[in-house]
């Protein structure tokens, strides 16, 4: 008998003295601790009490609650379920009240008489089980402590850098209104200004990774058409990540709007960390295909759902990686995966923000060299949902936009229209005013690349809005990351709000919401 035998207690339950002194003496004369009860009652009393017998050897008749009520009560209580019981009987019990026993919980059965070393033999064998259970459950414990302490560390460590960053983002400006004094210099200024922005996107993604598994994170559902998201994400996105002009897109997303229930910045980062991945994973000249289509009759969602799949010709995935691939921290290379900058972490962030969303993901991959696939499922909206077009607060904001660009104008102003806002994209100044004294304006959204005369510019577009229906608009500037000269004089001409380009769609919707926010509460005083 071993150490833990020894110190096992054993509650022997039975309303017949001479049985449960007789069951008493075979458990105590194996070096087993006992304690008694003549009653169902009282044996429940010490199952609940301290300290907690390890094995209750219960016979069937008693005077109050029989035996597989006891069980049954013990075994539904999260106190006492882990104790083992052995249910004892006189020989006429029939079949069918062993079988009872062993349903309601039981976890041995042992008919009288029985001898010394069959009880003794089954009450070992129980004992087993009970310390390995409480063994295993001890060890599940320690790993939800260490994980939420994990969870903790790294929300801790995503603030604590985020501060330092912050300090050499902004001294990043200071630097670059000073010439360099060689070219030297130059590159050294542009390595620091790339791996700053570097840091700064794996920062975020520690700090997001916490933020989901606190449970932090809340969705701002909204009915979305994902056809068209995804094909003015596909737009902008791509110019924002590197090295994506150097692979071939190919969208298949379909004629028909595809309507979920969705947080439109949350799928966008969704969908550029898959797009990113794609990229680093793909050879220059390769090809990634964007698929959407509708599935029904799909367990567990009987109104069907959206599928988007976002297929390369790339590194491909060994089978023995898939299994493990949204794992947070997981690197199936981690050469290749540090090199590109990875922390292993915007797979499994995907993977929680898509379950936030009551969707799932998987990947595909018939081996290494032969390309991915990543299939990302969202539950469909409601019919009645889908045909509705959006409320009427969200459908009553004006927007201009005035960009050289085509490509900037027409993707901005198809995103705004997309959250039910109307949005006019005009070339140059002369139309813009012309817009705003037709239509008036709440928001004025101007790309600053290679304007001149910026103070200026405000200036008109201010008086213009001022003089026009809905009264003063609030005038935003679009101006490059990298370009500081630009920021200086976009800072001095009076602007509003700023928004570095390529525009970043959670931060677009944000400035919209606010203005909106700001002329309801105007109308309204």
């Amino acid at each position: 008998m071993g150490e833990s035998d020894r110190e096992a207690l054993i509650l022997n339950v039975n309303d017949n003295l001479a049985a449960r002194y007789m069951v008493t003496r075979m458990l105590r004369g194996a070096g087993y601790r006992v304690a008694e009860a003549a009653t169902g009652q009282r044996a429940i009393e010490l199952a609940r009490g301290l300290p907690q017998p390890d094995v209750i050897v219960l016979d069937v008749k008693l005077p109050d609650l029989d035996g597989f009520e006891v069980c049954r009560q013990l075994k539904s209580c999260s106190e006492t379920s882990s104790i083992k019981v052995l249910h004892t009987s006189a020989a006429f019990v029939t079949p069918d009240k062993k079988v009872l026993g062993l349903e309601v919980g039981a976890d041995g059965y042992l008919t009288q008489p029985f001898e010394p070393q069959e009880l003794i033999a089954t009450v070992r064998s129980l004992l087993r089980l009970r310390f390995a259970e409480l063994e295993l459950r001890a060890r599940a414990e320690r790993l939800i402590e260490a994980d939420r302490r994990k969870d903790e560390f790294l929300a801790m460590l995503g603030h604590e850098l985020r501060n330092p960053l912050a300090a050499i983002s902004s001294a990043l400006p200071l630097l670059a209104m000073q010439p360099a004094r060689d070219p030297l210099e130059d590159r050294a200024r542009a390595v620091i200004d790339r791996q700053t922005k570097q840091l700064a996107r794996l920062v975020g993604d520690l700090l997001e990774v916490a933020r989901v598994t606190r449970g932090a994170i809340e969705l701002r559902r909204e009915r979305l058409d994902l056809r068209s998201w995804i094909a003015t994400l596909a737009a902008s996105v791509t110019d924002a990540l590197p090295n994506a002009n150097t692979r071939r897109l190919e969208l298949a997303l379909g004629e028909d709007p595809v309507y979920v229930e969705g947080d439109a910045a949350r799928i966008e980062q969704i969908f550029t960390n898959l797009l990113d991945n794609a990229i680093r994973h793909t050879r220059p000249g390769g090809r990634i295909e964007i698929a959407l289509r509708t599935l029904t009759d799909v367990e567990p969602h009987p109104g069907g759902v959206a599928e988007l799949t976002l297929r390369d010709d790339g590194d491909g995935i060994a089978p023995e990686v898939l299994p493990k691939l949204f794992a947070t921290f997981y690197q199936a290379a981690p050469g290749i995966a540090r090199s590109a900058g990875g922390l292993g972490l915007g797979l499994s962030l995907v993977k929680r923000l898509i379950e936030l969303h009551g969707g799932s993901v998987a990947a595909r991959s018939d081996g290494l060299g032969r390309g991915s696939e990543f299939a990302v499922r969202f539950p469909l909206a409601r019919p009645e949902a889908a045909k509705d077009g959006g409320s009427g607060e969200r459908a009553a904001g004006g927007v201009v936009l005035l960009s050289p660009d085509d490509r900037t104008g027409e993707t901005l102003r198809d995103l705004i229209g997309l959250w039910g806002h109307a949005a006019t994209f005009v070339r140059d100044l002369p139309a813009a005013l012309d817009t705003i004294a037709l239509a008036g304006a709440d928001l004025v959204l101007i790309d600053v690349a290679g304007m001149s005369g910026a103070r200026d510019v405000v200036r008109r577009v201010r008086a213009a809005t001022k003089a026009a229906p809905h009264g003063e608009a609030r005038i935003a500037a679009i101006v490059a990351a990298d370009d500081h000269t630009a920021r200086r004089r976009v800072e001095d001409a009076g602007f509003d709000v700023m928004l570095e380009a390529p525009v970043d769609a959670s931060s677009l919707r944000e400035v919209l919401e606010t203005t909106l926010r700001a002329r309801s509460q105007r109308r309204s005083a």
